[in-house]
């Protein structure tokens, strides 16, 4: 079984209604499971986590957030989505990013 995440937030960059949106994901993780870790983002329903330029994107945020008990997220190799298509419309409702350790 892999690691449990616990206490996680997910802040948006526009608490508007219908914003699109950068978000920043804070959360506590067990001590490593020794296998190469994935981090698996669902969305609810209404929620489509694909960008306007289609390619899935993220980063570690900048040096100001990580003090005292907050990290960085190991290297990240990879992010990609996976997504359904309802008629014309086409949506991305899970991200996982491939981390490095």
């Amino acid at each position: 079984a892999g690691g449990q995440i616990t206490n996680g937030i997910v802040q948006p960059s526009d608490f508007s209604v219908g914003a699109t949106n950068q978000v920043r994901l804070f959360f506590q993780v067990e001590t490593s499971t020794g296998v190469k870790p994935s981090l698996i983002l669902t969305a609810p329903p209404n929620v489509d986590l694909q960008p306007s330029d289609d390619n899935c994107q993220a980063a570690n945020l900048a040096e100001s957030y990580y003090t005292g008990t907050t990290k960085k997220l190991p290297t990240i190799l990879e992010c990609d989505g996976e997504g359904r298509r309802e008629g014309a419309l086409a949506t991305r409702r899970k991200v996982r990013l491939w981390l490095d350790g």
